[in-house]
């Protein structure tokens, strides 16, 4: 697990699809990929290159359907839409252990005018993106190494047991 991982579950969809059809197409000579959206990250056009390198594997023959609003109609994609959700809820929850001071564990990183108060109080953690309005206009610094090995090291237990105990989830049947 690498804060890639991390970057990928969490922040960037395209990203994310795309680096799932590559895993996926290391396992088959053929696949079909769901994507939930109006277009596929492989769309054609100068708008879309950034998340078309590298291409498509050439060794599989990979089938790709954007379906907009498709976790309302395929069930596959309502799934993965599911279990998204839940890990980066999970992941807050563990993000606000680390910062406390931020209120992760309540708003889940959204962008939420309460959020973005707490910020501009105490500056930008690890898991801040400086590229998302409005930090991108608060000149905040990058993050630590210190802070990206402990970004790391909690996401790496969400990926690599596929499920992180917490404190309290005995309790509420949540896991």
């Amino acid at each position: 697990a690498s804060l890639e991982a991390m970057r990928l579950s969490i922040v960037d969809v395209l990203e994310q699809s795309r680096s799932s059809t590559e895993l996926l197409a290391k396992e088959s000579n053929e696949a079909l990929v769901f994507v939930d959206g109006p277009f596929s990250p492989w769309k054609a056009g100068a708008k879309y290159a950034d998340f078309q390198s590298p291409p498509l594997p050439s060794f599989t023959d990979v089938a790709i359907e954007p379906i907009k609003g498709g976790d309302g109609k395929v069930y596959c994609i309502a799934a993965a839409s599911i279990l998204a959700k839940v890990t980066r809820d999970r992941a807050m929850r563990l993000f606000h252990a680390e910062w406390p001071g931020y209120g992760l564990a309540a708003h889940k990183g959204y962008g939420t005018r309460e959020h973005v108060r707490r910020i501009g109080e105490r500056g930008a953690c690890a898991i801040h993106r400086r590229s998302f309005a409005p930090l991108k206009e608060m000149d905040l610094p990058p993050p630590s190494a210190e802070e990206l090995r402990r970004v790391e090291e909690i996401v790496g237990g969400l990926v690599t047991s596929g499920r992180t105990a917490e404190k309290g989830d005995e309790k509420s049947g949540e896991f």
